[in-house]
């Protein structure tokens, strides 16, 4: 007599291991499912102020208690295989996301690991979002404060999820609002505010406004800052989405908040060089003095923080002067273009 034919792994999903996650409650009231959730940032790891990017990864499911707040992976396996075929890699995992609850299922068989005890235990049924809350707060001691910080509504406005930054003898876990510094064991040792650790990572670079305005003239120097601040998991759209102010030059926010300085939009800034540098502007012939308002333009609307050459010129409006050649012919030479486009910059930033 011919066997059943088995179910393929998105027929499993369907069939057995998505109803039973919703029959322990993990689709009602605040709870949810994300399925097939593609965390495509993965792990950033920072040595010696060298970053790397893992490669992204996708998890069969990630149950969230709130909105903002996930809690464990699961991996599926086909009801053929093993469901501990799947186990490592749920744990490698919910390593990755900072979960401490990582489930492997064929859609007969459940196995769970406990980061927080370390014990992996096979389940008749799934547990319900209420139970793994109560196993979170009794392993990791958390508070009431600490708990209703957890589940604090995220601002999302940048549509991000929330990311983790490895150093050497600690990490720091960022989310939208808040970031959880943690030491080297996994403890945490703080919450603070988004926009707090941004002032308190800027003001231990730059000593004041001026020193950082000076960095943030020069194209390297700017270049550089930048990235010092992304590998402290600093995420200018972020910030700037907590602070209510998406449309403010980085600088200027940068300023705001660690040196309680007014905020200047993009667009101020721009219009303030076509006003006040207006004699720049007028020392270059017509259409090479409009690609520069353009790029001017570009900067207010996308918020580039960098004009990268030649990339830059082959974008609209830009590329409607000509291709590559053409704009640099109408600058007289590459080092021309390249220093006017330097100096535009330099002038953006100018006090």
């Amino acid at each position: 007599m011919a066997g059943r034919s088995m179910l393929n792994e998105a027929d499993t999903c369907r069939t057995y291991i998505t109803p039973a996650l919703q029959a322990a409650g993990w689709e009602s009231e605040s709870h949810s499912i994300a399925e097939q959730c593609v965390f495509a940032d993965g792990r950033i790891v920072v040595r010696r102020n060298h970053a790397t990017r893992r490669p992204a990864k996708r998890a069969d499911y990630i149950l969230r208690y709130t909105r903002d707040f996930p809690i464990a992976v699961v991996e599926a396996k086909t009801e053929d295989k093993p469901a501990a075929d799947g186990l490592q890699q749920a744990k490698n995992y919910a390593d990755i996301l900072g979960l401490k609850f990582a489930y492997a299922t064929n859609g007969r068989e459940i196995i769970e690991h406990d980061f927080l005890t370390g014990i992996e235990s096979r389940l008749m049924a799934f547990p319900t979002p209420d139970e793994l809350w109560s196993w979170l707060r009794t392993g990791d001691k958390l508070s009431e404060d600490a708990a209703t910080r957890l589940l604090a509504p995220a601002n999302i406005t940048s549509g991000k999820e929330p990311r983790k930054y490895y150093f050497d003898g600690g990490q720091v876990a960022v989310t939208v609002e808040l970031v959880y510094e943690l030491d080297a064991d996994g403890k945490q040792l703080r919450v603070i505010s988004l926009a707090d650790y941004t002032a308190e990572k800027v003001r231990s670079l730059f000593s004041g406004m001026e020193v950082l305005r000076v960095h943030w003239m020069d194209a390297v120097k700017r270049a550089e800052t930048i990235r010092l601040l992304k590998d402290r998991g600093i995420d200018f759209e972020a910030v700037a989405a907590q602070a209510g102010k998406p449309d403010a030059d980085p600088f200027d926010l940068l300023c705001h908040l660690a040196f309680d300085a007014p905020v200047l939009t993009r667009r101020q800034r721009a219009d303030r060089v076509k006003k006040d540098r207006a004699a720049f502007l007028e020392a270059y012939e017509p259409e090479a003095r409009e690609i520069l308002e353009n790029l001017l333009k570009k900067y207010a609307v996308d918020g580039e923080l960098q004009f990268t050459l030649p990339d830059v010129l082959k974008v609209p409006p830009i590329s409607e002067h000509g291709n590559v050649n053409e704009i640099i012919g109408k600058f007289g030479g590459a080092d021309e273009l390249r220093k006017a486009v330097e100096q535009l910059q330099t002038l953006l930033y100018a006090a």
